[in-house]
Parts: structure tokens; C-alpha cells; sequence
């Protein structure tokens, strides 16, 4: 009883616009985005493959850990990102001008949002951190799609022996769909949501394009996007539908294994 008179006071305080509540927030807002940019950039580096890093980018130095300058090179940042993370022992760093710690910042914007307060706008140092960061992944990607690419992932670890067909498959569409939903600040900072199928077949795995999707959406087209597998002696198909945002990772929200018929094996 005691502390729901406290939280009861606070909370009337932060209603009013206590300034010293109110830069309590505003602390813990940064401390959160700061946070929040540092898993976009890790989970950024991890989709190119750069994370953990297998070999130090020339000029990074083992004490070189200014990951937030995001006008460096992703595989840079990456390098950074990873020895910041090892001086702090895989603990989470709070930079000076948002000490507070992540875990508590998040409990207070949590706090505030339940109250109806506004969540601060975020700060002109992440905005262009986040631009930053935006253009060295499409940098990157840009770099990765000039690859040449198969046909047919993985396909040299299947013996030809074993190979009786190749199957064709069409991805028509994904219905039913429950999106997984996101606070306001973590929405801002991820974007929108992406939607994305999987496809395995034994040792082999397709994946579709990510399609940008809306939070209340329940359906998506995949405009009869088509994968090639070689048949083996796997008896099933098995589909996985993700969905989610950069920050947040892609959770499966959909999976099914389809039984293909002793024809093909």
C-alpha cells in the first residue's frame, strides 16, 4: 500500500511536468535509443556476416571501440561495436550524456507510457546516427548483391547420388497473420515491420524476399516467388514464416512441414 501511495505521487508529479521527473525521462529515453542503436548495428552486422568480426578491419585497433561513428565503414563499425563490447565484458555500456542503465530507462519510459505521458522525441545525436547507419547497410548491401549468387544454396553439399529430382516450389501467400506489436519508441527506432519465409530441405534453405509490412496486416503476397531444391531422401518440406524488425530480431510466427511424396525421394 505503502508504495502504490509513492508511484501514485510520482506519477501525478510526471503529470504536471515535474522538470526534474520530466529530465529523468528525457535520461532515460537516450539511455534506451542508445541502447537500442547499439542491437540494431550489432544485429546488422550479424545479417552480412560481419558479426563477429573474423578479421580486423586495417587501421582498428584493439582499443578502438567508437562504434556510434557511423560514418565509417559497416564492417568498421562492426569491428568497434565488437571491441566495445569485449572491454565491457559483454555488460551494457551507458554513454555520459544517457548514464542511466538501459534495463532501468526502460522501466521508467515503460512507467511514463502507462501514465499517458509523451514519450521525448528522439535526439538530434541518435537521428543522425541512425541515418548514418542506414547508409553504410545499403552500402553494404550494395556491395554483398554484386556477389554472384546459385540458383541452388547448399547445393554442392548434396551428393550427386542421391539427387532424383529437383523440386519446384511456389510461394503464393501467407495468411492469418498475428504481427507481433512494438512501444512507440522501439517502433520509431526499427522501422517498419518485415515479413519473410523460409524453406529448408534437408541441408538446404530458401529464403524469400522481405516484404515491408504494416503492423495490422493479416495477409501478404509473395507474387508466386519461386525456389529449386534438389530432391534427397528428406520425406518433408519444411516452411517458416518470420516477422518482426531489426531491433527486435524476426521470431518465427508461423512454421509447417509439408510431406513430399516417396516419388520424389
Amino acid at each position: 500500500l505503502s508504495a502504490a501511495a509513492v508511484i501514485r505521487d510520482f506519477g501525478a508529479r510526471l503529470r504536471r511536468g515535474e522538470p526534474g521527473l520530466v529530465e529523468e525521462i528525457q535520461r532515460a529515453a537516450f539511455a534506451c535509443t542508445s541502447e537500442a542503436i547499439r542491437k540494431i548495428t550489432i544485429t546488422a552486422c550479424q545479417a552480412f556476416d560481419l558479426w563477429p568480426p573474423q578479421q580486423s578491419p586495417d587501421g582498428v585497433a584493439a582499443n578502438d571501440h567508437v562504434y556510434q561513428d557511423t560514418s565509417a565503414p559497416l564492417d568498421v563499425i562492426a569491428q568497434r561495436a565488437y571491441n566495445s563490447m569485449r572491454l565491457h565484458s559483454g555488460k551494457l555500456d551507458c554513454e555520459q550524456q544517457g548514464s542511466v542503465c538501459p534495463f532501468t530507462a526502460s522501466f521508467l519510459l515503460d512507467f511514463a507510457c502507462d501514465l499517458g505521458v509523451p514519450e521525448p522525441e528522439m535526439s538530434p545525436i541518435h537521428r543522425a546516427r541512425l541515418a548514418g547507419l542506414e547508409a553504410r547497410i545499403a552500402e553494404w548491401e550494395a556491395r554483398s548483391s554484386e556477389q554472384p549468387t546459385s540458383p541452388l544454396p547448399a547445393a554442392k553439399a548434396v551428393p550427386r547420388e542421391n539427387v532424383h529430382y529437383i523440386l519446384q516450389v511456389d510461394i503464393l501467400s501467407a495468411t492469418e497473420l498475428r504481427i507481433p506489436k512494438y512501444r512507440k519508441l522501439t517502433r520509431a527506432l526499427s522501422g517498419r515491420d518485415s515479413l519473410h519465409a523460409e524453406l529448408h530441405l534437408g541441408g538446404q534453405t530458401q529464403i524469400t524476399a522481405a516484404l515491408e509490412i504494416a503492423p495490422e496486416v493479416q495477409s501478404v503476397d509473395f507474387a508466386n516467388e519461386r525456389k529449386l531444391f534438389l530432391c534427397t531422401a528428406d520425406p518433408a518440406l519444411t516452411v517458416k514464416v518470420r516477422s518482426g524488425t531489426i531491433l527486435c530480431g524476426h521470431p518465427v510466427i508461423g512454421e509447417a512441414t509439408l510431406p513430399l511424396d516417396a516419388g520424389f525421394r
